[in-house]
């Protein structure tokens, strides 16, 4: 744990440390990187979205990627809840802002299980959540590149935002 610009900043290393961050104190949002380790195959950052929306369920995600398909930006809207779906290679800080104030101006929402679908999937109804002290300003950022990392703690902070990183789905 460490301060950054008066700002707490939490980093975990491993699943076990993560999932204990999104039980511990809520987020409003997360920026979650799809690939975090090597390789444009790996897929954690979904791990993330799910035990974001499992755990944090007024947390806005955002997912994050340089290995974005058409596939897996619908997926990660429609299956894993996802607020948008970030390409790498067309990153413009303007409208990241842009993204994160429409976002967060929404009241935070409780993810309800309703009965299963024909196709097996589980359909969730969203409620808004009163508007309270058990959600502050708190960001996650999941990404595994510095650079990344640091360039999304920049934006966020200078944002307002107490940001949290993590470098992995761990």
């Amino acid at each position: 744990e460490m301060c950054i610009r008066d700002r707490e900043v939490d980093v975990a290393e491993s699943l076990d440390a993560a999932v204990p961050l999104l039980r511990r104190s809520p987020h409003r949002l997360a920026v979650v990187d799809l690939a975090l380790g090597a390789g444009a195959t790996n897929q954690e950052g979904l791990d993330v979205l799910k035990a974001a929306r499992r755990h944090d369920p007024g947390c806005v995600v955002v997912l994050l990627t340089g290995y974005a398909t058409v596939e897996l930006a619908v997926a990660a809207l429609t299956d894993y809840g996802a607020f948008s779906c970030l390409r790498k290679a067309s990153f413009d800080r303007s409208e990241f802002r842009h993204l994160v104030h429409r976002a967060l101006s929404q009241p935070p929402t409780s993810i309800e299980q309703a009965p299963r679908g024909a196709a097996g999937r589980e359909r969730a109804a969203t409620t808004p959540l009163p508007q309270s002290s058990r959600f502050p300003n708190a960001v996650l950022v999941a990404e595994d590149d510095a650079g990344w990392r640091s360039i999304l703690l920049e934006l966020l902070s200078d944002a307002g935002y107490e940001v949290r990183l993590c470098n992995s789905y761990g």
